[in-house]
């Protein structure tokens, strides 16, 4: 519930900024003039925008990965793909996201990579997962979890928590 109330005070608070700022520019144009408001708003879509390059920007919406095993080390056509719910709020949920196979020649399965995200409604909150760390149990078919990460609770994209959590348990492996 509270990341719905959230995201509704983050989209409010930025309607409330765009008609401020438009009744800024109308205001503004009767004293300085067209060209003043224009340069005006370029400079404050400018400065909302930040100064990101595109390096930077393609790092921001890449999902980072964590590698367990190298794929070509592990059987043909036994990669599988799980998908397992860590945390299910009203409007939003973790998950983890994980690949394994098999070794040659055993049943056991091995992890190769897995990766944490979140779904739903992300308004005002930003999941970065710190460290996952996937391990073998001793019952062949099933394995054990840790994600360790940050949750970042942002108000008109300005940091004001950072909130840790960890997840961990034991599944089965599907």
């Amino acid at each position: 519930m509270l990341h719905l109330i959230w995201g509704l005070l983050n989209l409010g608070l930025l309607i409330y900024f765009l008609i401020a700022c438009f009744k800024f520019v109308k205001v503004a144009r009767n004293h300085i003039g067209g060209f003043g408001s224009v340069v005006f708003v370029f400079g404050l879509l400018s400065f909302v925008g930040g100064s990101k390059s595109e390096g930077n920007a393609a790092k921001l919406y890449q999902i980072k990965t964590f590698n367990f095993a190298i794929k070509d080390s592990l059987e043909q056509n036994s990669v599988k793909f799980a998908h397992f719910i860590l945390e299910d709020q009203i409007v939003t949920k973790y998950d983890l996201a994980l690949n394994y196979g098999k070794i040659p020649h055993s049943e056991i399965n091995t992890p190769i990579s897995a990766y944490s995200g979140t779904t739903g409604l992300v308004i005002g909150t930003h999941w970065k997962p710190i460290k996952i760390s996937v391990l073998k149990t001793s019952d062949k078919d099933t394995f054990k979890y840790l994600v360790y990460g940050i949750l970042e609770w942002k108000l008109l994209g300005v940091r004001l928590y950072t909130q840790s959590k960890i997840y961990e348990g034991v599944k089965l492996w599907k």
